[in-house]
């Protein structure tokens, strides 16, 4: 059975600023739970590109692989597959939403 959430969240910074974060996968590692281990190719997100991470919860060191589908820089979105531990594939859009200068709407699904 197919489950579907959409988490949201407002972010008191710039859409600037908060799509640089999303757009540079090396940076991912300052603010979701993970480290960054990989990035290939290298550079912005673009689609093709594979980015590996590791999360330790309960103990154990978890890899996580990312794998950029397309990345909508005008409308600020990314659509990726996301590789968890025993073969689980979701399919994700994380975007953001300009609420007003300093501040926006970043929504992941």
């Amino acid at each position: 059975m197919p489950l579907s959430v959409c988490p949201a969240s407002e972010v008191n910074a710039s859409i600037e600023k908060t799509w640089s974060l999303l757009y540079e996968p090396a940076k991912y590692g300052t603010w979701a739970d993970a480290n960054v281990m990989s990035v290939s190719p290298v550079g912005f997100a673009q689609a093709g590109q594979i980015i590996n991470l590791t999360s330790k919860s309960l103990g154990v060191k978890w890899h996580v692989s990312l794998h950029v589908i397309s990345v909508d820089v005008i409308n600020h979105r990314i659509i990726f597959e996301t590789h968890l531990p025993f073969k689980l594939v979701l399919k994700n859009n994380i975007s953001c939403i300009e609420n007003d200068e300093k501040a926006c709407l970043v929504r992941y699904a």
